[in-house]
């Protein structure tokens, strides 16, 4: 007669103990990956975000004629009023923590609304490196600064470090499409013109 051998208890049990923690490593593993990718996916958009504002930013500066800067206080946030040539609308920026708001305004009312959502930073608008010394009445610098902090992104994925900050300066011309623009429109020289 032929006795077929089964497995014994404790055989089972140390294989099941085995699979548990093979089952369990692969779970932190792929936990761990899904924070990873979060992650990337926040730095990639905050990124796209930030070379967006940027270049908005600085299109809005090179077309404006005057520029009006007011600093945070405990009743508001940090504001840039962009005065545009002529009857084109105005450019407001208001600042803050988390994201920054760009209002087209016609007069008192907007007319077009956008927002820039960077999380955890915190956006001013502080006077720029080459600013002159002066009163801050109806004189206007030749150059605006936008000022970024945000979070450097960590090496590695953990709830309790608070990551780096670092900071983005984005400065831009004041009133450079305007200037460009009448130098181009400038009629040559006679003795400009080359044969």
């Amino acid at each position: 007669m032929n006795r077929r051998r089964g497995a014994s208890l404790i055989e089972l049990m140390v294989v099941i103990s085995i699979l548990t923690v093979i089952l369990g490593l692969v779970g932190v593993l792929f936990h761990r990956l899904f924070q990873a990718e979060q992650l990337s996916t926040r730095t990639t958009v905050a990124e796209i975000t930030t070379m967006r504002l940027a270049d908005q930013f600085r299109r809005d500066i090179h077309a404006a004629q005057s520029a009006k800067r007011s600093d945070a206080t405990s009743e508001a946030l940090p504001t840039l009023e962009l005065k545009n040539p002529g009857d084109a609308p105005t450019i407001l920026y208001t600042g803050g923590l988390n994201k920054i708001q760009r209002d087209v305004m016609r007069g008192q009312k907007s007319v077009a609304h956008e927002t820039y959502r960077l999380p955890s930073c915190r956006i001013t608008f502080p006077k720029s490196q080459t600013e002159p010394e002066i009163e801050e009445s109806d004189k206007h610098t030749s150059f605006v600064t936008l000022y970024l902090e945000r979070p450097q992104a960590p090496v590695t994925v953990s709830a309790q470090a608070r990551p780096p900050l670092r900071g983005i300066v984005i400065d831009a011309e004041l009133g450079r499409d305007q200037r460009l623009a009448a130098t181009l429109s400038r009629p040559q020289r006679a003795e400009d013109k080359t044969p």
